[in-house]
């Protein structure tokens, strides 16, 4: 893992922290739909490159950043393991995917969304 949410993000301005994590992976990788919903947006957005938003229902979102490409377009909607995009370089320059997790509109800590169950 690259970063962790609620760490310091290190920009100048003040003591802002992580909303989501970024996760270290080569070039390509396809990304995937953790939940079924709504693709709400799937373009460019300036501090995640390319990015995409799952809308889940019920004010939760999943947040899919640093994208080399896309698989989806707005309004479509996806199954859980569908694939979203590949990864591709944050703004910094590495590979990795920038992964954020929001219920009821809030951003929440992903680890525990990700463990096997």
């Amino acid at each position: 893992m690259a970063s962790r949410f609620g760490q310091p993000t290190g920009r100048q301005g003040g003591p802002l922290v992580r909303t989501g994590m970024e996760l270290a992976a080569p070039e390509g990788t396809p990304v995937r739909a953790i939940h079924g919903g709504t693709v709400g947006y799937a373009e460019g957005y300036t501090g995640l490159g390319t990015l995409v938003i799952l809308d889940h229902g019920a004010n939760n979102y999943t947040l899919y950043g640093y994208l080399l490409s896309l698989s989806v377009q707005r309004g479509e909607v996806v199954e859980a393991g569908a694939e979203v995009g590949r990864v591709g370089p944050s703004p910094g320059g590495p590979l990795q995917l920038y992964f954020e997790l929001r219920i009821d509109g809030r951003s929440v800590d992903p680890v525990q969304w990700l463990k096997p169950r």
